[in-house]
């Protein structure tokens, strides 16, 4: 992963924001909208930047003493066994992250228009386009998410605004301190952020070797202020109703009324696909590249595209199997990710590259 700067440490704030954003707006913790225990939870989860931060900065000394920052930059003789040990245990994370987020998508687009049907159609359709931008390269990827920051700024604020013109302060009620809802909250904001592990990963593909503290900062509290908003927009404007939903912004986006805009939901559809198509384009291209450090091959377009297919496999293999995938959607959620890919891994590798200089 040793290799030269490609994109502007400004570009890959901007993609991470991006594939963070499609997560955010899948996925919000059961009970956020709760009237009454729900602003426990979102003060939680506002915090939550503080532990992600910690973490991050825990797998950064791990990494320290690596000129790239990089989890998979090992220097020392007799480390190449481990070096590529992690790289497959980091592929494996990737490929999780990759199948969950196509799942989501497919399985919300086949509900919402065609009642539970086209499943593999709509999974060719989207591993295919995922993968052709994955050939096109990180730096086309960051060129066309400039673009979509716009875009995804003026539709957050159309969305913002219609939930604002249907919310009902009835739906206000005085929180119950909880310090259990507290922390769960603080702990389901690193939990589903899986961008802490990209972060780590796409540090030598940068410019300047690595992002800077601040901008760090940006990207963990932007994340956490969106996910409360939304949190809250969902609350004031659904209330109780927002209970039974599986997608509560998405219903949210669904009763919005804004000026000449009758429904909001296109325009959340529209976003939300574009953002799905980042974070997996992200996610086969990073995977594509950790393929070729294993294999010890350059990255062709035919690793792109078995990657792409692999995808596809297992996201139609899935979509057939409901309690699998459900089973799979409440794992995805516990934090173990995050985890191993920002702790147990680079804490591996470091352990391993400090026995090799004592030797």
């Amino acid at each position: 992963m040793e290799g030269p700067g490609r994109i502007s440490p400004f570009q890959l704030t901007i993609l991470l924001f991006l594939s963070r954003l499609f997560t955010m707006m899948t996925y919000l913790p059961a009970g956020a909208a709760d009237e009454r225990t729900g602003l426990i939870l979102l003060l939680g989860l506002f915090f939550s930047p503080l532990l992600q931060m910690a973490l991050l900065q825990a797998g950064f000394f791990f990494c320290r003493d690596r000129g790239s920052f990089s989890p998979l930059s090992f220097s020392q003789k007799g480390t190449e066994k481990t070096g590529r040990a992690l790289a497959v245990g980091y592929w494996m994370l990737l490929g999780l992250i990759c199948l969950y987020s196509t799942l989501e998508l497919v399985r919300f687009l086949s509900q919402a228009f065609y009642g539970g049907g086209f499943l593999w159609v709509l999974a060719a359709f989207f591993c295919a386009a995922g993968g052709f931008c994955a050939h096109r390269g990180l730096e086309a990827l960051c060129r066309a998410s400039t673009v979509l920051l716009g875009l995804t700024i003026v539709g957050l604020i159309l969305l913002g605004a219609g939930m604002a013109g249907t919310a009902d302060p009835r739906n206000f009620l005085m929180p119950v301190w909880e310090k259990r809802l507290f922390l769960r909250g603080l702990w389901q904001g690193a939990a589903m952020n899986f961008e802490l592990i990209l972060l780590l990963l796409l540090q030598p593909f940068t410019t300047q070797g690595r992002l800077r503290t601040g901008a760090i900062w940006l990207l963990l509290w932007g994340g956490a202020l969106l996910t409360v908003s939304m949190g809250l927009g969902v609350m004031f404007s659904l209330g109780y109703y927002a209970q039974g939903q599986a997608y509560p912004l998405f219903s949210a986006a669904q009763s919005a009324r804004l000026l000449f805009m009758e429904r909001l939901d296109s325009a959340f559809l529209g976003l939300w696909i574009l953002l799905g198509l980042v974070k997996v384009t992200l996610l086969l291209w990073l995977m594509a590249q950790i393929g070729g450090k294993i294999l010890k091959r350059p990255v062709s377009g035919k690793m792109v595209a078995a990657h792409s297919l692999g995808l596809l496999a297992a996201v139609v293999t899935l979509l057939y199997q409901p309690a699998l995938t459900n089973w799979m959607k409440w794992a995805m959620t516990t934090g173990w990710i995050p985890l191993t890919g920002v702790l147990l891994f680079p804490g591996i590798g470091f352990i391993v590259q400090w026995r090799g200089k004592r030797r």
